[in-house]
This record gives structure tokens, sequence and C-alpha cells, in this order.
């Protein structure tokens, strides 16, 4: 296997942004992420409560879901 085949992420996100609407107020939950996983690698988000860990992974969930992979994923 060459070496560039191998530095391809299987998972990518790449300068994602979400806004939402708070009351009165938009909220930027995540500004510019980005995030490459590759085949086998284990990952962990870590920081502050309100950084935007949860949201990131709720954006990664529909990303799955969506192209079929990981049904087990609904539960």
């Amino acid at each position: 296997m060459s070496l560039l085949a191998t530095n391809i992420p299987e998972i990518q996100l790449e300068n994602v942004e979400m806004r939402y609407r708070a009351e009165a107020a938009e909220v930027l939950a995540l500004h510019q992420v980005s995030l490459d996983i590759a085949k086998g690698e284990f990952v962990s988000l870590l920081g502050p409560s309100g950084c935007g860990k949860t949201t990131s992974m709720k954006i990664l969930k529909a990303i799955l879901l969506q192209d079929g992979l990981f049904p087990e994923l609904l539960n």
C-alpha cells in the first residue's frame, strides 16, 4: 500500500460552521472546525463546557447516517 493511500482520511470535516438561534440571539456553536480521522484511529474531543464537542459529534452522526453508515447510531 502506498503512503498516499494511508494518508486519506476515512472521516473528514473541513471548515464547518454551525449557528442556531437561542431566544433573540444567534449563537455561533462552531467556527471553522476541521477534523481528519484515519481508518482505525482513536479520537477524543476535549474542551470546556460549551466549546462545541457535542455539536461536532451530532454533525458527524448526521453525516454517517445520511451516507448509510453505522445504522446502529440511530439508538
